[in-house]
């Protein structure tokens, strides 16, 4: 257990942030003692500030120390992210390439839609706790042969722990991309959200993330890329969907897009429908006669003004979709 130079004060912290259960298995304090952890080792370099501490219990510990070490299960744990996703097809590991000179890959994975002239990946993996600018040059050496003997690939080194942004940068100067546990947790957290690999539930533990955490980061960062305006409004509206329903369901039913009245004049972009038995939502239910939540979704540049506010207005009756609505905007 590493609590040497964490103050009384942030240790405090770090039990309150992960509300006293371990951060991987959930299990309390109360039924056995947790451990404060760094994510990127002290060895290393690691820092003893809230940001690279996280609670676990001493099974999970151990366990993650293991497992980030453990390159075969990353390797597979990778596989299934990159078959989970549309963004991929025809996955291979150990695949030999080349013709003259024959090389073995990890991963193989050629592109389903792409503008670029690469259509295919390479993606090298090592499981590493950290690393450092010496190790880099060998991997560097490594994946530039790779890239000499099969150029029409794009170069990906991958690894679960932790790439500093100056050997990403180092990186980037020889044409390769960097894979690592924050870039594997943003670009396929709806992956991750739905696969139940327990080395996967290790590495979102070991950086003090939960599925649900993971889900809200990808929805927000994919929301500030969004730009207000029409020309991507759909993609706002979608957003807003996944919003909807990872904040709200349960209690309410999952969204339902594009609803008109009964008449086919007014058609609003979500409702929710509500059963709620307690709570603000079964208030409002007994009080708004609302067992339909309505939501409008506006990807506006500029504020929104009476006529929006009209436009969801004559879509709530007492005898229909209810009286309370939402609108949503930049």
């Amino acid at each position: 257990m590493e609590r040497r130079n964490i103050n009384n004060k942030i240790k405090k912290m770090i039990f309150s942030k992960h509300s006293g259960k371990c951060a991987i298995c959930g299990i309390s304090n109360e039924d056995v003692r947790l451990e404060i952890s760094h994510v990127y080792p002290k060895s290393f370099g690691g820092e003893s500030i809230e940001e690279n501490l996280i609670l676990v219990c001493p099974n999970c510990h151990f366990k993650l120390d293991q497992a980030i070490l453990n390159e075969r299960e990353f390797i597979t744990a990778l596989v299934d992210l990159l078959k989970n996703s549309h963004k991929y097809k025809n996955i291979e590991t150990n695949k030999q390439l080349g013709n003259q000179i024959k090389i073995d890959v990890d991963i193989y994975a050629e592109l389903t839609e792409t503008r670029e002239d690469k259509k295919e990946i390479i993606v090298e993996c090592k499981s590493l706790r950290a690393i450092s600018e010496f190790y880099i040059d060998k991997v560097i050496d490594e994946l530039e042969t790779i890239n000499s003997i099969y150029p029409s690939a794009k170069i990906i080194f991958a690894t679960p722990s932790r790439i500093p942004e100056k050997i990403k940068e180092v990186l980037v100067r020889h044409d390769i991309f960097a894979w690592d546990i924050d870039y594997i947790l943003n670009e396929f957290s709806d992956e991750i959200g739905k696969s139940n690999n327990p080395y996967l539930n290790l590495l979102i533990g070991s950086v003090g993330q939960s599925k649900s955490n993971l889900k809200i980061r990808n929805l927000s960062d994919r929301l500030k890329k969004c730009s207000p305006g029409k020309k991507e409004w759909s993609i706002y509206q979608k957003l807003i969907g996944e919003i909807l329903a990872e904040i709200f369901c349960p209690p309410l039913q999952s969204p339902m897009p594009e609803n008109s009245d009964y008449l086919k004049t007014n058609r609003r972009d979500f409702i929710l429908s509500n059963y709620a038995k307690d709570g603000f939502w079964e208030f409002l239910r007994s009080n708004y006669k609302a067992d339909y939540i309505v939501v409008d979704a506006k990807n506006y540049s500029n504020k929104i003004k009476k006529d929006e506010v009209l436009q969801i207005a004559n879509y709530l009756k007492p005898h229909g979709a209810g009286m309370f609505g939402m609108i949503f905007t930049r």
